[in-house]
């Protein structure tokens, strides 16, 4: 195992601990509050307040896994593959989605326009289903890379968007039109955004996970392929160069 590989597992090891550890703390605190035992969560270790721990948590993963697919395009190109381009578009897309983690787009941009175009309540939850065809559509265009890839990377990377999808398509918006919306103040409120954070960040660790394998494998690619580059070639058998060959090695003989 490369030294890289060992640090990389690492990495994901403490990132995945660390999850888990900030989920559990902050859902803690939810049902100490709502039991009577805490007047109120801690607002910096609360997954339902923005700008907290697990919300920089969700920023610093998108961003590592933007840099990461970055890396993996590097590679493709490096390694003359028509891939690179998919895997540019994906940097920039996670690239895009911690910018909206972080200046909170995904829940400004529907508000900002329904105001604009004076839309009504039911109207608005319609707009907030806005994802699913966006990411309908990208599972069309990305369809044909995603099953040229490897099987194992391509299952992780299924399952990577299914959970992820299932943390904001299935709990979040199906819990508006289901329940008329999440209410932040009750219990039941505090179980869904813990199962969707939860979700979310699964996904994004499976996706670190399914492209840091993938790209250690790129790694191996390029230096198997630059150590080839500087192989020196071997000089022809005399048997398969013929009787000639001996010609500029005899001539080369010292004179006695």
């Amino acid at each position: 195992m490369s030294v890289a590989a060992i640090i990389f597992g690492r990495i994901g090891k403490f990132l995945l601990l660390f999850a888990v550890f900030a989920m559990l703390i902050s859902f803690t605190q939810q049902c100490l509050h709502h039991l009577g035992l805490i007047a109120k969560p801690v607002w910096l270790l609360d997954a339902d307040v923005e700008k907290s721990v697990p919300t920089w948590l969700a920023v610093v993963l998108l961003f590592l896994a933007s840099g990461l697919l970055g890396l993996i395009a590097s590679c493709e190109r490096d390694l003359r593959s028509r891939r690179w381009r998919y895997w540019l578009v994906l940097a920039v897309g996670f690239l895009f989605m911690s910018l909206d983690e972080f200046l909170e787009l995904h829940e400004r941009i529907p508000l900002e326009l329904a105001d604009f175009f004076g839309l009504s309540q039911q109207e608005r939850q319609i707009l907030e289903w806005f994802p699913v065809p966006v990411a309908a559509f990208a599972l069309l265009i990305f369809g044909r890379f995603l099953f040229g890839l490897p099987l194992p990377v391509r299952n992780w990377l299924i399952l990577a968007g299914g959970l992820y999808c299932t943390g904001i398509v299935a709990v979040e918006l199906v819990a508006n039109f289901v329940l008329g919306g999440i209410d932040h103040n009750t219990f039941s409120g505090a179980v869904l955004v813990t199962i969707e954070e939860s979700f979310e960040l699964a996904g994004v660790l499976t996706l670190l996970h399914a492209a840091g394998r993938y790209w250690l494998s790129l790694l191996e690619a390029l230096e198997i392929s630059f150590d080839a580059s500087l192989r020196p070639i071997p000089k022809p058998l005399t048997a398969a160069a013929g009787p000639d060959a001996l010609t500029p090695v005899l001539s080369r003989q010292p004179q006695r």
